[in-house]
């Protein structure tokens, strides 16, 4: 009888943390010079973002170094936001392997050049500069505007729009399962030269904002703001979203 008590001890302590503490893990990247942070108040922090997730049923971890594979063992979801220092190679081959394997991750640009090289991996590639908007603008600032173009998608799911604040358009760069997730008017436009006028080379067109796209058994979303879920910009709507980003991180539910 001892024998077996002790066998029983044993299985329950190898058990990983996800199954003893009965949640889905989420790791949110804060080790590569992020300035926006999951355990501040701040305006532009991001702790509305990780209560969201909380609130449905995640135990939120913060990275505090690089990727390695013993921080993603056991993690269900990955979010890189606010990136400063780009990944490196062995860094985006973990973060590339643990989708394929069936992970899920979310990356919302700061910087677009920082995520250059992860997004090629993913067959996305980023604008390089800005998208103005001529509709639906938020206080008169041309780069702040509201997405309200949705494709059917979970992560627009009751949403009528949502709020932009600085964001750069996405688009295909390879063959890859992407799905256009939100996109703006078909009036806006990007500012190639800085001079704060559309000239006449600068057409207007509408740009993706949000990607989500599948690699191996995982997939992952793109959202080409960061604000989006800072602390200041989570009005109701943008609330929403994070909730909707947060269902669709979790893990599928055991039948």
């Amino acid at each position: 009888m001892r024998s077996l008590y002790v066998f029983f001890i044993a299985v329950f302590l190898a058990l990983p943390a996800q199954s003893l503490a009965g949640k889905p893990v989420l790791l949110i990247d804060q080790g590569h010079g992020q300035q926006f942070l999951i355990e501040k108040e701040g305006a532009l922090d991001l702790s509305k973002l990780a209560r969201v997730f909380r609130d449905e049923g995640f135990e939120v971890r913060a990275l505090t170094g690089k990727v390695t594979p013993k921080d993603l063992s056991g993690v269900d979801a990955f979010v890189t936001s606010g990136l400063f220092v780009p990944y490196d190679n062995d860094e985006r081959k973990e973060i590339l392997g643990f989708i394929e394997r069936g992970g899920a991750m979310s990356m919302m640009i700061h910087i677009a050049p920082t995520y250059g090289v992860l997004l090629k991996e993913l067959g996305i590639a980023s604008f390089t500069a800005p998208v103005k908007e001529t509709q639906g603008n938020i206080n008169d600032s041309p780069i702040d505007f509201r997405v309200a173009v949705f494709n059917g998608h979970p992560l627009t799911e009751g949403l009528k729009g949502f709020g932009l604040y600085g964001g750069w358009g996405l688009f295909p760069s390879s063959k890859s399962s992407l799905t256009p997730v939100a996109t703006t008017s078909k009036n806006a436009w990007l500012d190639i030269n800085n001079n704060q006028v559309r000239d006449a080379n600068e057409a207007y067109r509408a740009f993706t904002m949000v990607f989500a796209g599948t690699k191996g058994k995982g997939r992952y979303a793109i959202f080409g703001d960061d604000a989006i879920f800072q602390n200041r910009f989570m009005d109701p709507d943008n609330s929403k979203l994070a909730k909707n980003l947060a269902l669709w991180l979790s893990p599928p539910k055991a039948l």
